[in-house]
């Protein structure tokens, strides 16, 4: 079952609420700096964002002026409580007063339990992250995670993002243990779990095998519905990690602008080695992964277009990387199955499997295409001895 990462109730530091009930302040602000770079003019103009969780209330004032377009394929139940966690995410991304990339722009993909109110329309995880991607997207960031590990068809999208140097960041979620959630056994995805103010990892956070870094994830001050439903709530002390998710993605979005000849893949390599390791002999750990976001040292990072440009985390969970292999000969033999990738514009499906309905696949299906039916025609051509050699 999917659902989203949603913050838990924690009595700790408040953000600061200015006189007319906007949310002016938000202690991560302090913690990373970002003000300064964006004196500087590093405030994401130009980075395209893509962010799946539930459904952003572009009304609050937190958000007036921001870049933000939904991404609707699908009708969408827009349950309150989604709709405070995006619209809480969008306002760390993007509020002119504690965004961290305030001039980005933000695709919105709602990704709710029961989302759909038609058996005909599917929009899933992966449809979401194809569908951005054939939208040129530069960063994704994903609130939506299962303790039911990762499918397939969610695999191979970060596997075809990080072809594209797209950085798939992703909650690793707030159980308090190790669990194989979405985005720790994915390979390629940056699972972030969370820290305390005073960089311990913080405990009801999800740990262990996958789980690249982490970054600030309580304190944080949001909307919630009133009994009208509308986000009028002001609620302090909220945690989790579908708050430092969006932490790492802001992080990026100065980074692709600070540097930007470098690539995704080379930005989350130079993300990964400025890390504050929580076990000092260590370099990796289950409690913290690489360690906690060190924006200062990131920022100063001597050039990122030095670094190896293939993503780190491609074997981070290896008992998956020989499958992983296979999904993607599979799909560049065209013979992935065409029902998962109805959003991947750049796809072409050739394998046999001819569908009875579908109009879309009937237009792009180049069906018994496939060079790995080629080789074996050829293969099979040669053994029989039809075949010349010829020198």
């Amino acid at each position: 079952m999917i659902a989203l990462t949603l913050a838990l109730s924690v009595v700790n530091a408040t953000g600061a609420i200015a006189d007319d009930g906007i949310i002016t302040d938000q202690p991560y602000v302090e913690v990373y700096g970002f003000k300064n770079a964006h004196a500087k003019g590093l405030n994401g103009s130009g980075i395209t964002i893509a962010m799946l969780d539930g459904w952003v209330d572009t009304s609050v004032p937190e958000l007036a002026g921001a870049s933000i377009e939904s991404v609707e394929k699908c009708p969408i139940q827009k349950g309150l409580d989604d709709t405070s966690h995006a619209t809480a995410v969008a306002s760390v991304l993007l509020s002119k007063d504690y965004g961290w990339a305030p001039k980005a722009t933000l695709l919105s993909y709602p990704i709710a339990y029961a989302e759909t109110k038609s058996d005909t329309c599917r929009w899933e995880i992966w449809d979401a992250i194809h569908d951005a991607l054939s939208k040129d997207v530069d960063i994704i960031t994903i609130q939506v995670t299962s303790d039911e590990g990762a499918g397939f068809s969610d695999r191979l999208a970060v596997l075809r993002a990080a072809r594209l140097n797209v950085p798939v960041v992703w909650g690793a979620g707030n159980n308090g243990n190790a669990l194989e959630t979405t985005g720790m056994e994915t390979n390629g995805a940056i699972a972030v779990g969370s820290h305390t103010l005073d960089g311990t990892p913080s405990e009801w956070a999800t740990h262990g095998i996958g789980l690249t870094l982490t970054a600030l994830g309580e304190e944080i001050t949001l909307r919630d519905p009133d009994d009208s439903g509308a986000l009028t709530r002001i609620t302090p002390h909220q945690q989790g990690t579908s708050f430092s998710a969006p932490m790492v993605a802001g992080a990026l979005a100065l980074g692709m602008q600070k540097w930007p000849k470098a690539t995704g893949n080379q930005l989350t390599r130079a993300l990964l080695e400025t890390a504050l390791p929580c076990e000092a002999k260590y370099h990796w750990s289950d409690k913290c992964g690489y360690g906690a976001m060190n924006v200062g040292v990131f920022a100063q990072h001597p050039d990122p277009t030095t670094l190896e440009d293939t993503n780190p985390l491609l074997d981070k969970q290896r008992f998956n990387v020989d499958r992983d292999r296979k999904f993607l000969r599979d799909y560049d033999d065209g013979v992935w199955r065409y029902e998962d990738l109805f959003y991947d514009t750049s796809y072409t499906y050739r394998g046999s499997d001819i569908p009875q309905k579908g109009e879309r696949v009937k237009r792009v299906g180049q069906f018994g295409s496939s060079p790995r039916y080629m080789k074996r025609i050829h293969d099979a051509e040669e053994a029989a001895g039809f075949l010349s050699n010829t020198h």
